[in-house]
């Protein structure tokens, strides 16, 4: 099977268990809050790929509620979720991969955690595709699990029988493709994290703004 496809039915069995386990986890909750200090506008029109069930969506609305915020996932059942957390926002099922397909433009980019499942070519487009839907000041964010992207490798999980392909990307590249497009870095920074099977990941988080 298509590595992307396995990751997609992945995520879309496991939705509901990856809501319940995930929704009032506050690890990354200081990252969201450097992302929402950076975006000028209180009622900003907000992007979030691979949304999920809606868990930032849902964060950001209790600091910011007037945000606009249209959210896409590749599994339906995420989509359905997210359609129940959050009935102020948006949300359709969507490839992250073709975000060209767009015809609107945003004043912020949220990318929790997408690229680990997504390839090195992949990743590269969607920041090519994001700085061209955001508008002039625009703040992007990203996250993904930081190694060499030659370890990228088959994880299954300890709870159930299911398994993802990860795909480890590398700082240099994606700040390398952010800053060809004249996007200034505003935070870099890494928490460590360890999985329910026990593996230890590095998390990577970037936010930059387009110029």
């Amino acid at each position: 099977m298509d590595r992307y496809q396995l990751n997609k039915n992945t995520f879309d069995k496991l939705a509901t268990q990856y809501q319940d386990r995930f929704m009032d986890y506050g690890g990354y909750l200081e990252t969201y809050d450097l992302w929402m200090n950076e975006i000028a506008k209180e009622d900003a029109k907000v992007l979030e790929i691979a949304c999920g069930p809606g868990i930032i969506t849902k964060y950001l609305h209790k600091f910011k509620p007037n945000y606009k915020i249209y959210g896409i996932d590749v599994a339906p059942k995420m989509i359905e979720l997210a359609r129940i957390n959050n009935p102020k926002a948006r949300y359709d099922v969507m490839d992250c991969r073709y975000l060209s397909h767009f015809n609107d433009t945003f004043d912020a980019i949220m990318c929790a955690f997408g690229l680990p499942y997504i390839t090195k070519e992949d990743a590269i487009k969607l920041i090519d595709d994001g700085y061209k839907l955001l508008e002039q000041n625009g703040v992007f964010y990203i996250s993904t699990m930081e190694g060499n992207y030659e370890d990228s490798e088959y994880v299954k999980s300890s709870n159930y029988d299911e398994s993802t392909f990860v795909y480890y990307h590398q700082a240099s590249y994606l700040k390398e493709r952010l800053l060809s497009k004249k996007m200034k870095i505003l935070h870099e920074f890494r928490k460590p994290y360890t999985n329910s099977a026990g593996k230890e990941f590095v998390d990577l988080f970037i936010i930059a703004k387009k110029l």
